[in-house]
């Protein structure tokens, strides 16, 4: 029976220092409210992220997942500069995971390989009515 207590414990530790290592190549370079923006009202927000997927990946998508009075997710594929915006939101405290997706070019055959997620961050946001929150993210 104790065995069975300590596998777990050990395997929640190794787990949650395996997540911990997937943050180190995202970041959140600025952030800004602007008055209005598509999605506002008196008594809406809208928030918007900028990022650019880097060339150096064959195939890749980021998904966003945002947690508050109501949970959201989007995703966009591709490379280059990408934007996922997320309108008409009651204002309040949201929480937000930023994923990024990908196969590397330097993989053989990309046919058989699936995405494998390289990257994650977990943030916290808030919604103001009538204002966008852009956010610009620098994926590494």
């Amino acid at each position: 029976m104790n065995f069975l207590k300590y596998f777990k414990i050990g395997f929640v530790g190794i787990a949650l220092l395996l997540l911990s290592c997937y943050d180190d190549d995202i970041k959140i370079l600025d952030s800004e409210y602007i008055s209005g923006g598509i999605g506002t009202s008196e008594n809406t927000g809208a928030v918007e992220f900028n990022f650019i997927i880097p060339e150096n990946y064959s195939s890749a998508r980021v998904g966003i997942d945002l947690v508050g009075n109501i949970s959201v997710r989007r995703e966009v594929y591709g490379t280059g500069d990408k934007q996922l915006k997320f309108a008409d939101l009651s204002s309040g405290i949201f929480n937000y995971t930023f994923e990024f997706w990908a196969i590397d070019n330097t993989i053989g055959n990309l046919e058989n390989s699936p995405l494998g997620i390289l990257l994650a961050i977990t943030e916290t946001l808030e919604v103001r009515q009538g204002k966008t929150l852009k956010i610009r993210i620098a994926i590494d």
